[in-house]
């Protein structure tokens, strides 16, 4: 019984702190966001410059990071695996030698492991697609609307339109992101104990 209750006092714990980082995000959100209201734009050319350009740099930064880093992992993963079976033939039955080669191509399948665990959960590639895709499909909007040409064509103001689409775009990213975020906690960490 003992056990029982140590397990609950833990799950609501871990309860209570996950709600309480979820209210610190949400003050920090509305905070930003009433900031963000106050210096919003007042014209065409300041939401360009302001909320435009700055999603477009934040998708194309956050694409190449998470390029640079599953590249490196991935090559990492790839010469890590390429010296298990160059170094299985170097086994010395009779274990005369200093080093157990055993024991480092173990090590090796541990390190690879972890680096490829690390790949799945934080999905590094799939994050690099997405944000690059976001970033062009800003641009895309951004050029099109400077243009005039496309649907801006045929509209006599065109600007509430593409206001819309811009945000449409980024609404869309957010909602993907929140979409995954959920997939990654497991089942049931939100429900109370008894």
């Amino acid at each position: 019984m003992i056990v029982n209750s140590q397990f609950c006092f833990s799950k609501r714990k871990k309860l209570n702190s996950s709600r309480a980082v979820l209210q610190i995000r949400i003050m920090i959100n509305t905070r930003v966001m009433n900031e963000y209201y106050l210096n919003a734009p007042r014209t065409e050319q300041d939401y360009l410059d302001t909320r435009v350009a700055d999603q477009i740099s934040w998708f194309d930064k956050s694409s190449s990071k998470n390029k640079k880093w599953y590249i490196s992992l991935k090559v990492t993963e790839i010469i890590l695996s390429l010296f298990i079976p160059f170094m299985v033939g170097y086994i010395d039955t009779e274990k005369d030698g200093l080093i157990d080669l055993t024991m480092v191509i173990g090590a090796l399948g541990v390190m690879i492991a972890v680096i490829a665990g690390i790949l799945t959960l934080v999905k590094f590639q799939e994050n690099w697609v997405e944000y690059r895709s976001v970033s062009e499909s800003l641009q895309h909007e951004k050029f099109t609307f400077l243009a005039r040409t496309g649907v801006y064509k045929v509209v006599e103001n065109p600007f509430p339109l593409f206001v819309d689409r811009i945000e449409g775009i980024i609404s869309n990213s957010n909602l993907k992101w929140v979409d995954t975020v959920s997939q990654k906690e497991p089942e049931g960490s939100t429900e109370e104990a008894d």
